[in-house]
């Protein structure tokens, strides 16, 4: 008996899907800039984990 993935079907994303992510990630960034003085290289590498929690929600997966 073979196996196969069963995976979520994707959904697309809206248009203020898209815009309350945008918003989340660059909130984020200016926050950590401007109070924490964090180094923005670091700050655009966390923004990928915000980025990859709303592609979840959307169905994408991060496994092999």
């Amino acid at each position: 008996m073979e196996r196969t993935k069963t995976g979520r079907e994707k959904k697309d994303a809206t248009l203020l899907y898209s815009v309350i992510a945008l918003l989340c990630i660059v909130v984020f960034m200016a926050c950590g800039y401007i109070f924490l003085s964090a180094n923005f290289a670091i700050l655009l590498f966390l923004g990928w984990l915000i980025a990859a929690a709303f592609a979840m929600f959307l169905g994408f997966r991060f496994t092999v």
